[in-house]
């Protein structure tokens, strides 16, 4: 097993999550939380919004174990553009697949635009607020 899968059952073991909880979407939950957690610790002990999105784009193919390896930059906060097939059977969550990348992204990463919220965009200047 990986090792987020590992801290995952133990952690759920130790503070007794119900059996009912578990499950693929409670894991992911889990597991977008470590990509908080290490943002958090990179950004230093007095985070602010742009520390925490400076030190998330210093993510270059961090791998914890959960995701495919997650990498970050001004331009580009997808993290990954890999995904697992999941089937359902009877109630069960079975991944069927290894990760699959979008072979797109790589054809198209030369033409990675920066991605900004407009209505944040109308209201700064400061092109690190935008985000």
């Amino acid at each position: 097993d990986a090792p987020a899968a590992v801290l995952y059952r133990e952690l759920c073991a130790k503070y007794e999550v119900p059996e009912a909880y578990m499950g693929m979407y409670h894991f992911y939950g889990f597991a977008t939380a470590q990509v908080l957690v290490e943002g958090l610790k990179r950004a230093g002990p007095y985070p602010t919004r742009n520390r925490l999105v400076n030190a998330l784009e210093t993510f270059n193919k961090w791998d914890e174990g959960a995701f495919p390896p997650i990498t970050y930059s001004q331009n580009d906060h997808a993290g990954t553009e890999s995904v697992v097939l999941v089937q359902v059977k009877e109630g069960k969550q079975t991944v069927i697949t290894d990760w699959i990348k979008d072979k797109t992204v790589e054809s198209n990463n030369s033409l990675a635009k920066p991605r900004t919220n407009n209505a944040l965009a109308a209201n700064t200047s400061n092109p690190r607020d935008r985000r």
